[in-house]
């Protein structure tokens, strides 16, 4: 594993809930994409991977082709909205009180009750 790699893992393993390392636990990944080069799918790709070591089941909105081809960004957010509701946690990445879209799907995760991880 790489030196970002543990650092990051680092970084979710001080700042999760417990129910993050359950097996089989849904979660979503929340953070800032427009602005970062590619999307920050670097970071999302990152949570990804270690959350997947945990055992977890993982929606990670960067993955989605939708960016490329110029969805508009209410579409997006209710796919995200619609994923995000179906899951156990919602994991913040850094940065993402700056997005518009992350704070949107935080306060989702809040009315649905989801656990939030940082």
């Amino acid at each position: 594993m790489n030196e970002s790699r543990i650092s990051y893992a680092n970084y979710v393993t001080k700042f999760s809930c417990k129910k993050i390392t359950e097996e089989g636990c849904r979660v979503f990944i929340s953070g800032p994409m427009t602005g970062y080069a590619d999307y920050n799918r670097a970071m999302f790709d990152l949570a990804e991977d270690y959350l997947h070591a945990l055992g977890c089941a993982v929606f990670n909105p960067g993955n989605l082709t939708c960016f490329d081809e110029g969805w508009d960004h209410k579409t997006i957010m209710e796919i995200d909205i619609s994923v995000l509701k179906k899951c156990d946690v919602i994991l913040h990445l850094p940065g993402w009180e700056r997005s518009k879209g992350a704070f949107e799907e935080a306060y989702v995760a809040k009315d649905w009750h989801l656990n939030e991880a940082y």
